[in-house]
């Protein structure tokens, strides 16, 4: 078997730069906004009723949600620290959605 080595070089304009795929993950998420409403998670989990996802996620599982999710009183609205309920989804995937 025959092999070649070969050496190039890509030149990269000044307005760019490399990152590493994780900590363009991480600075998209510190820039996107921190607060979501019940439309986000909504969207998030892929669910259409705001019935189904206050009886399959907010509610049963209140006592871990509470440190990142404003629960709503007196007419207020739903609110959620994004970073940390889209990392509570994922980790908590298979007991939610069985």
């Amino acid at each position: 078997m025959q092999q070649l080595e070969s050496k190039i070089i890509i030149t990269i304009p000044e307005d760019m730069i490399l990152v590493k795929k994780v900590e363009y993950l991480q600075l998209q998420e510190k820039n996107e906004d921190v607060v979501g409403n019940l439309k986000w998670l909504m969207k998030e989990t892929d669910i259409k009723s705001p019935k189904t996802i206050k009886e399959q996620l907010l509610y049963p599982f209140r006592d871990e949600l509470e440190s990142f999710v404003s629960y709503p009183e007196n007419g207020e609205h739903w609110k959620f620290n994004k970073a940390p309920m889209r990392r509570w989804l994922k980790d908590n995937f298979k007991r939610v959605w069985r």
